[in-house]
């Protein structure tokens, strides 16, 4: 029957890959990430975007740490839905395009039900610069923008089965009699016992404390100003008169934050809004190397290569936890576990000299 994420695992199934066992996993995983990082670097070649601007864009998304959050997700279902993202991005015909959006879509939310929010809006920036050309299509535009709203929440907030806790454990045995390394069975309740509206009840309580929203704050701090960078650029791209086409690029661009409401996994959502900036930026661009003048080339000039040159140095100069315990966090978090201990010894932050 039908089994919530189970695409994936039943693919390598019929296929015969065994990545039950550790070492074929392993290598799965990263052949999976090698081939992210090779279509990532395809598509902004073939964007233009790469040539645009002298290379300092690759060299962006690749200190980004969208990319480190991917690395270190290596093994999990973000990598193959950016991928099925991109290959959809391969296709230069509109209506090509659509057709493998809706084909990446049926899978990707079959893979994991999250793609939905995450990258069926970005899957879809090809064809909102189509439909954004000619003025009896900006009709389809304002209604492509208003589905990629409330289609995705429709997709995530259907009831869905749940199992009790005695079905859990069974499937928990039987997961446990097939692979050959550890397995967190406190995923599996987490996916199948609550509902999706028990989560986001959840989350809203999480969300009532103050150092909720200061946690959050300090973690925009490594993935917006990237962010905020390849937005502008998708939208000096799309120019001023394209206001629509804008829109619907910052409702890519910061539609995985509302995930947020559904799951604690701050890190992951805020690495999926970089990403799909820096998507938004090759869509537009690839789009407008199609329908306009060869003779106008796209150019970025000092001003940007300067500012993607010292976003380049504070991504390479900084870090960021990704809840790994033993890697260092943001340097800026760090002030605030200075705080939080200074506030506990009831003494200021900033203690007069001695003198």
């Amino acid at each position: 029957g039908y089994v919530r994420r189970g695409l994936f695992g039943e693919f390598c199934r019929r296929l015969h890959i065994p990545i039950q066992h550790y070492a074929v996993f392993c290598v799965v995983s990263f052949m999976l990430l090698a081939a992210l990082f090779w279509m990532f670097w395809r598509t902004m070649r073939r964007s233009g975007l790469d040539a645009a601007s002298l290379g300092v864009f690759t060299a962006l998304l690749a200190s980004s740490f969208c990319i480190t959050l991917l690395t270190n997700l290596v093994g999990y279902y973000d990598i193959p839905m950016a991928m099925m993202v991109l290959a959809v991005m391969q296709f230069n015909a509109p209506r090509v395009q659509a057709i493998a959006a809706l084909l990446a879509a049926i899978a990707g939310v079959l893979m994991h039900d999250l793609y939905a929010i995450a990258y069926l809006p970005v899957s879809l920036a090809g064809i909102a610069c189509a439909l954004d050309e000619g003025t009896y299509r900006r009709k389809g535009l304002i209604a492509l923008t208003t589905a990629a709203i409330i289609v995705p929440w429709t997709i995530v907030l259907l009831p869905a089965g749940r199992l009790t806790t005695a079905a859990i454990a069974q499937l928990n045995g039987a997961i446990h009699t097939r692979i050959d390394f550890p397995f967190h069975e406190g995923v599996l309740l987490a996916i199948f016992s609550d509902s999706i509206h028990a989560n986001v009840a959840r989350m809203l309580g999480n969300m009532r404390a103050g150092t909720y929203w200061i946690e959050e704050c300090f973690a925009l701090l490594a993935f917006l100003p990237a962010t905020l960078f390849f937005l502008a650029a998708a939208w000096r791209i799309a120019g001023k008169e394209r206001r629509q086409l804008r829109l619907y690029f910052a409702i890519c661009t910061f539609a995985p934050l509302l995930l947020n409401l559904v799951a604690y996994d701050r890190y992951c959502w805020l690495g999926m809004m970089e990403l799909n900036a820096a998507i938004c930026a090759m869509a537009v661009c690839w789009r407008r190397s199609l329908t306009s003048d060869r003779q106008a080339e796209l150019r970025f000039g000092m001003k940007w290569r300067r500012a993607a040159i010292l976003l380049i140095a504070l991504n390479l100069a900084t870090d960021v936890g990704l809840f790994q315990g033993s890697s260092h966090p943001f340097p800026f978090l760090s002030y605030w576990g200075d705080y939080k201990a200074a506030k506990q010894a009831h003494r200021p932050i900033l203690q007069p000299p001695e003198i």
